[in-house]
């Protein structure tokens, strides 16, 4: 047997043996899922992303997490909590975020600040569903990976 195909058995066995629940951070399952994505080993990308999900990021760290390894379904999420917390999106996030993407995410919650305090009820925090119809309408902010 070749190297490659070598691994990608002992990989798998290992990865079906401890299944369980590794013991590794936060650090360590971005790690895993950022090499399951390069080396194309789904089934421990799934458990990584299981993992990941279990764990509390910030917004960002999270949008720029999906980037790098191509997990959609953290986009909207994320992006959601950008538009309906208290603080506004600071200058180091609109710059991870870029132009486009930051432009939209602000419409998104000067929309809601305007419809909440129309309706006499404003609050700090934003109606989450109305919110991510409004994000589903941008194509900024569209998941690319489907």
């Amino acid at each position: 047997m070749s190297l490659f195909p070598s691994f990608i058995y002992i990989a798998t066995d290992l990865f079906r043996a401890i299944k369980g629940k590794p013991p590794l951070d936060l650090a360590g399952w971005i790690a895993v899922l950022d090499l399951s994505t390069k080396w194309v080993f789904d089934e421990i990308r799934k458990f990584a992303i299981e993992q990941i999900d279990t764990f509390t990021q910030p917004p960002m760290d999270r949008i720029e997490l999906a980037f790098k390894c191509q997990v959609g379904k953290w986009l909207t999420p994320a992006y959601i909590q950008l538009c309906t917390r208290v603080a506004s999106i600071s200058r180091d996030e609109a710059e991870r975020l870029g132009f486009a993407k930051y432009y939209v995410l602000s419409q998104v919650r000067e929309e809601n600040r305007v419809r909440t305090a129309s309706s006499f009820a404003y609050t700090h925090t934003m109606d989450v569903q109305t919110t991510e119809k409004a994000i589903l309408t941008y194509t900024e902010l569209a998941n690319p990976f489907n």
